[in-house]
């Protein structure tokens, strides 16, 4: 079978639709976020990531009318080495950018992948905007400062 734009575009919706969930599970709209909603909302920001790079490889994949990519490993680093020229950049970059982020903390954790997917969506949505249904600064919440994740 053949990779598809459209394949592209949903991976792309998934990982907005992730990109959500995990804010309201960082900061819920009654009182603050326990143990269990900062796991969950790193998990969705880690899944919406890993949407947004599969679906960037999968349209790299449709316009060279290849066939469906196949991927071994969800691993961010591996998926970035999928990606050719300008968009394995950005990536690169924008997974070097989260690294930098202290992790010391569970609430430091969710905020380091909350900052990689929404870089890699940023660049990712003015590299390939023809995948992405909102523009850029659009729809999810942005991370610009810290959320308030106090207990």
């Amino acid at each position: 079978m053949r990779a598809s734009i459209e394949d592209a575009r949903e991976l792309i919706a998934e990982g907005d639709r992730l990109m959500g969930q995990g804010c309201e599970r960082a900061q819920p709209p009654k009182g603050a976020a326990t143990d269990l909603d900062l796991a969950l909302a790193e998990d969705c920001f880690e899944r919406a990531a890993q949407a947004y790079l599969v679906g960037a490889v999968e349209y790299q994949e449709s316009q060279r009318g290849a066939e469906h990519p196949r991927f071994a490993s969800d691993e961010p680093d591996e998926l970035i080495q999928r990606l050719d020229g300008h968009l394995g950049v950005e990536a690169g970059a924008a997974l070097q950018a989260a690294r930098r982020l202290p992790k010391n903390s569970a609430q430091a954790s969710v905020y380091q992948a909350q900052a990689f997917a929404e870089n890699v969506r940023d660049r990712f949505a003015h590299a390939l905007p023809e995948l992405f249904n909102r523009p850029a600064d659009a729809g999810v919440e942005r991370s610009d400062s810290r959320p308030n994740w106090s207990r």
